[in-house]
C-alpha cells in the first residue's frame, strides 16, 4: 500500500494493513474525509477519487501479491465499451470462469446509483459472508501448514554484530523503534532494542 504511485517511492513510504499510520499521515484533509465517508455506516459506498486527487500520481495504491484464483477471487469482468463488437468472445471468456460481465458505461451508471450508499439484501450478504469464511478457512489451513514447517527453518537477519536468528515476536518492537527513529529530529545515533 502506498500514498501515491509507488514506482519510485522508498520502502519507508510503503505500508501493509497492520502498519499504515505513516501513510495516513500523508493524506490531505480532503482524502481523509472521503475515506471516512466511504467507510462509515456499514453499507456499501463508492468513493469519488476525482474530487480528492489534486495531481497526477497521487492516487492511493494497493498491490496484492499471491495466488489469484479466477474462480474464487474474481466476481465480475468490467469491459470497455469499445469492445462491444467482441461481445461473443467476451461472453465466452466470462462463462468459462463463471464471471458476470458488465460494460464500462453500465458500471459507471451502477457506481453513480450506489454513490449515496446501499444496504445489501440478506442473501447477498450471506453469500459474501460465506465467501469470507471459506477464504479464512483456507488461510488458516495455509498458516498451520507453514507454521508446522517453520519449526524446522531458522530465519536469520544480519546486523552490525553479524547474523542473528529472526524472532517473530520482535516485529512489533522493531516497528515501534523504526517509527521513533523516523520521528526523531536527528536520524543519527545509536538505538537499542530491549526485548
Amino acid at each position: 500500500m502506498s500514498p501515491e504511485d509507488s514506482a519510485n517511492l522508498p520502502a519507508k513510504r510503503l505500508a501493509v494493513p497492520d502498519y499504515y499510520a505513516h501513510v495516513l499521515m500523508e493524506y490531505s484533509d480532503k482524502e481523509l474525509k472521503e475515506a471516512v465517508r466511504v467507510a462509515q455506516g456499514g453499507d456499501e459506498k463508492v468513493g469519488d477519487s476525482g474530487s480528492v486527487i489534486e495531481r497526477w500520481g497521487k492516487y492511493k495504491e494497493v498491490q496484492i501479491h499471491g495466488d489469484i484464483s479466477f474462480k474464487t477471487h474474481v466476481e465480475r469482468l468490467v469491459v470497455p465499451d469499445r469492445l462491444k463488437d467482441k461481445k461473443s468472445w467476451v461472453g465466452k471468456v466470462a462463462k468459462a470462469h463463471g464471471w458476470k460481465v458488465t460494460w464500462m458505461s453500465d458500471m459507471e451508471k451502477e457506481l453513480r446509483t450506489r454513490s449515496t450508499g446501499r444496504v445489501m439484501d440478506q442473501e447477498t450478504w450471506q453469500d459474501k459472508l460465506d465467501c469470507i469464511r471459506r477464504d479464512q478457512e483456507q488461510t488458516l489451513q495455509a498458516t498451520k501448514f507453514v507454521t508446522a514447517r517453520e519449526t524446522a527453518v531458522k530465519w536469520m537477519y544480519e546486523i552490525d554484530d553479524g547474523w542473528q536468528l529472526f524472532d517473530g515476536t520482535l516485529q512489533g518492537p522493531l516497528e515501534s523503534l523504526f517509527q521513533e527513529y523516523m520521528a526523531s529530529p536527528s536520524a543519527t545515533g545509536n538505538w537499542e532494542l530491549s526485548a
